[in-house]
């Protein structure tokens, strides 16, 4: 039975709607017009004074969240923290907006072309500044800036559109720009070769920026800070995706490097509460980093949340039981600020509403760090769990003192691996609410199900469901039909 599914489409710059096959057309093979390091810098120095500037990705391409389209599509749509009291309460039948809660409308995402665009224009950047003879310092930390980029996007990829129980099913991978277009293998790589080249990539440019510091007036992912955290960042997927006992381990090294590591200035975590509010949620962007009590978060700005959300609660006996009393979570992201002393049998669902309270006053747009430093004692943690549960079990009761009130000894210490991890999943749970894609890539790899019901309307989400990875754009498949389609959208119906 074919499931029919409404795709609405959505407008990119002509730059950002070509397939894969399209994205390293920059240049013709065996030309060259960028012959020095100069040429190169200012190259890449125009894609990155938009990326300074507007605090997301040149030509609206993503940054590490989903768009507002996908959260109503995803997250919104199963995860258990929402409540949808107000749209199944309501007097009339569901519009056709809301029917997507339970309806899987599905967009033919742009985020495919959006990153491999970026990955193409880094692949030019790379390959021609390599070739350069003249001054090798401004080559590392060129070079070394575009490394991290590409990788960064490749891992997007990877997390959004391959299937965690297929390590076959990876995305394309070409990182040359003098093949022939037509000898080009357009295959869908193994996550392994996927993963090593991401590794491989930000191996090289923290081996570039130890020989060649970053110039502040000119990069924004070349540091420590970064290169540390976002290798924490996909060996935490690796070693979750794989059960790699060694990809725990590395996640644990580099997410130790990234906390305590004096090059990558990172320090201990805010415990009053305006620091972390303003440290989690708010910032101005300064090459796309802000500094808080001597540590950087790299600031990226979300596109405003809409009003169509506010009917989006969260649930209050959830809220309630997740978070404890001492949680100084609990209170400062779900209430207003007349409610932040009201006692907790006082208050309303109404009341309990973080897309109006946790990202009240911050404008026309939501700044999140994209590698905060919290995240990175969640992976340590988590990683330490699978290999050291003792220290596990003290980096937690850190964790604990900088997001609880009260005495050490009342906080809750978990007797086994198993527990301890279970914990850190609520751990980010509670930290991350309405942050990006984290949430959602956290269902992902730990195969939640999930079961709404919205005016009788019921929308069920398997632990290894389908629809956990995107859908490869049928723009992209009819063009490139050595790209195999991800399982459970080949009899998708798309009604442009």
């Amino acid at each position: 039975m074919k499931r029919y599914i409404l795709i609405t489409m959505v407008l990119l710059a002509t730059s950002l709607t070509q397939g894969c096959k399209k994205y390293l057309q920059y240049t013709p093979a065996d030309t060259r017009f960028l012959i020095d390091m100069q040429s190169i810098k200012q190259t890449l120095a125009s894609y990155l004074y938009n990326f300074q500037r507007n605090a997301k990705f040149v030509g609206d391409a993503p940054g590490p969240w989903l768009r507002d389209c996908y959260y109503s599509t995803t997250y919104l749509e199963y995860a258990d923290v929402w409540s949808f009291y107000n749209l199944d309460t309501k007097p009339s039948a569901l519009t056709e907006v809301e029917k997507r809660l339970v309806d899987r409308t599905k967009l033919n995402n742009p985020e495919w072309a959006s990153h491999y665009a970026i990955v193409g224009f880094m692949n030019l950047i790379i390959a021609e500044g390599l070739k350069t003879k003249d001054n090798e310092e401004m080559k590392n930390y060129v070079v070394g800036e575009a490394l991290v980029h590409r990788a960064f996007s490749l891992f997007k990829l990877l997390q959004y559109y391959s299937p965690v129980d297929d390590p076959a099913l990876g995305i394309p991978l070409n990182t040359s720009i003098d093949a022939n277009y037509k000898d080009l293998d357009l295959s869908r790589k193994s996550q392994k070769e996927v993963f090593d080249q991401i590794i491989n990539d930000l191996g090289d440019a923290e081996a570039m920026i130890n020989r060649t510091a970053p110039r502040t007036s000119y990069n924004i992912f070349y540091n420590y800070n970064v290169i540390y955290r976002l290798l924490a960042q996909v060996y935490h997927w690796y070693a979750s995706v794989s059960g790699s006992t060694e990809y725990w381990a590395q996640a644990e090294k580099y997410a130790d490097l990234a906390i305590n590591d004096q090059k990558a200035a990172a320090g201990a975590l805010p415990l009053d509460l305006p620091n972390l509010k303003r440290l989690c949620f708010t910032g101005s962007v300064v090459t796309g980093a802000i500094g808080t009590d001597g540590y950087p978060e790299s600031i990226f700005n979300m596109n405003e949340i809409t009003a169509n959300y506010t009917n989006y609660g969260y649930k209050f006996d959830l809220w309630n039981s997740l978070y404890h009393d001492n949680d100084l979570r609990k209170r400062a992201w779900f209430l207003p600020a007349s409610k932040q002393t009201t006692p907790i049998a006082d208050l309303t669902p109404a009341d309990i509403n973080p897309i109006s309270n946790k990202l009240a006053a911050l404008g026309p747009y939501r700044k999140f760090p994209a590698f905060r430093l919290s995240e990175q004692y969640l992976i340590w943690i988590e990683a330490l769990a699978h290999t050291n549960l003792d220290k596990a079990k003290e980096v937690l009761k850190v964790w604990q003192s900088r997001r609880y009130s009260g005495d050490a000894d009342g906080y809750y210490s978990p007797g086994t691996a198993q527990e301890l991890v279970a914990e850190v999943l609520k751990e980010r749970k509670r930290e991350f609410i309405l942050e990006g894609d984290i949430l959602w890539l956290d269902m992902k790899r730990s195969h939640t199900s999930e079961i709404r019901t919205v005016q009788g309307n019921q929308s069920k989400l398997e632990g290894n469901d389908w629809r956990y990875q995107f859908m490869i754009p049928d723009s992209e498949t009819e063009k490139n039909p050595g790209i195999k389609q991800n399982p459970g959208w080949s009899d998708v119906i798309i009604i442009q």
